[in-house]
């Protein structure tokens, strides 16, 4: 018969921030990218700059890859993490959110939600997210909008069939911006590391 001993791991569920010497290295590309613990999620502390299909570089200037990471349509945003990471989801932006002080009654809200929680994740704020003001691209006219005044970032959080969830950072406003957008739309792509076991399984004869 078989014996399942479940072995404990301890979390801790105080600690902010990874050790800000931790990168994670994308081999597909050689790129490197910081790492943040924020709660209990690990995030990449930097935009994703890894070249997918449907994947842009704002004003087509490369040097603005470099300095943003790319703009990616939707569909190919839920691939283009590597491996042992995935597209940001809804519920960990919402996760994210609430333990940097968001009201619970705010999340599903659309548009503004959360005063000061914006600065939070913004370079100059404490959470470690260093989010940057990439800004985004139209979906039929090939217009970049908004660098260095907005970040925009897709969850895999499907609304129909052509829209997803996303979120907007503004330098100008504390709040962070809640809708629904067009999934041709290229926004940025922050991953997140996927989700190990609270536990260590054994099977035993």
């Amino acid at each position: 018969m078989l014996k399942i001993i479940i072995i404990s791991v301890l979390f801790s569920t105080s600690i902010t921030r990874v050790n800000s010497q931790n990168y994670f290295m994308d081999t597909r590309d050689n790129q490197k990218y910081p790492i943040i613990k924020i709660g209990e999620q690990i995030w990449m502390a930097k935009n994703l700059n890894f070249a997918s299909v449907k994947s842009y570089c704002y004003d087509n200037d490369l040097e603005n890859c470099k300095k943003y990471g790319r703009l990616y349509e939707w569909e190919s945003a839920l691939k283009s993490c590597p491996e042992g990471w995935h597209l940001s989801t809804e519920y960990e932006w919402q996760e994210l959110e609430k333990f940097l002080g968001m009201d619970e009654r705010e999340l599903e809200n659309q548009l503004n939600r959360g005063d000061g929680i914006a600065d939070r994740l913004k370079p100059t704020g404490d959470s470690g997210f260093n989010e940057q003001f990439g800004g985004w691209g139209g979906s039929d006219d090939g217009l970049f909008i908004a660098a260095d005044t907005i970040g925009t970032y897709w969850t895999s959080g499907e609304v129909s069939f052509e829209r997803a969830w996303h979120r907007d950072i503004n330098i100008n406003k504390t709040t962070i911006y809640r809708s629904a957008v067009i999934k041709s739309y290229a926004l940025c792509l922050r991953c997140v590391k996927d989700h190990e076991l609270p536990s260590m399984l054994k099977i035993q004869q």
